[in-house]
């Protein structure tokens, strides 16, 4: 499914195996390719995060991982304020060793942000210095991790600090 599209799905079938029955999950598990350090890189990607000053400074994604990166889109639904800094917070499960071992910033053209510089510390990614995301720009936050994923839940934190 392309961008700036959708496809629906319908389950049929389904019959209780428990009782009592319980509920069904089903996981849709996007991925993507970009281009990211002179290399395409297939990661799986999270929701769109849609921020605002007044009603949206937070936002969590949770992502069933097949890949070695995870790719965050951000961008910023205010039209009087611009994003200066985006902190994101990444948990892994505990009984993996898994961990964030890069971080980039990529503008709507998939390139690294001049200026952006990134800090980690203790599973929390700082990333300032950018030109200001104003209202309707994309970015995305890339994370490679340290080995590829096989279905780990990543949970991810975003919070967008505004002008």
């Amino acid at each position: 499914v392309g961008g700036n599209k959708s496809q629906e799905y319908t389950i049929s079938g389904i019959v209780p195996n428990t009782t009592p029955p319980k509920n069904v999950q089903v996981w849709i598990t996007p991925s993507i390719k970009k281009s990211v350090d002179g290399t395409l890189t297939a990661m799986n990607t999270t929701n769109l995060f849609q921020f605002d000053f007044i009603n949206n400074m937070f936002g969590s994604g949770i992502a069933k991982c097949y890949r070695g990166a995870l790719s965050l889109p951000i961008t910023n639904n205010d039209d009087q304020h611009d994003i200066t800094e985006v902190e994101i917070k990444v948990s892994f499960p505990t009984q993996t060793s898994v961990s964030v071992t890069e971080a980039y910033f990529l503008n709507k053209g998939e390139l690294p942000e001049s200026g952006a510089t990134i800090t980690q510390n203790s599973g929390t990614i700082t990333i300032t210095g950018f030109p200001p995301i104003s209202d309707g720009d994309l970015y995305y936050v890339v994370l490679k991790f340290n080995e590829t994923l096989d279905g780990d839940i990543v949970r991810t934190v975003v919070q967008a600090t505004f002008n």
